[in-house]
């Protein structure tokens, strides 16, 4: 990876994000990611609503290399949480 923006489309995600409530949102960030640093996504979860949780999960990179294991958990512990906060 070259830590060049992604060759996807991108829109300006932060001002969505407060609309998203009242449905529970959760934010699975690698702390190795090379397209987003872990204080702009900490400032995208702090312009969320509640309900909301933020995950960090120590991985090398955007896809979680060395961790997918971890990502995977709290993956699945996140679903547990989003179906126990219905709207």
């Amino acid at each position: 990876m070259t830590g060049d923006d992604p060759n996807e489309p991108m829109f300006d995600t932060i001002n969505y994000l407060p609309k998203i409530a009242p449905l529970p949102l959760v934010v699975i960030h690698s702390s190795g990611d090379q397209f987003m640093t872990n204080e702009m996504a900490q400032e995208m979860f702090a312009a969320a609503n509640n309900p909301k949780q933020f995950k960090l999960v120590e991985a090398s990179n955007h896809s979680f290399s060395g961790n997918t294991d971890g990502f995977f958990q709290i993956l699945r512990e996140s679903l547990q949480w989003t179906n126990s906060n219905p709207t």
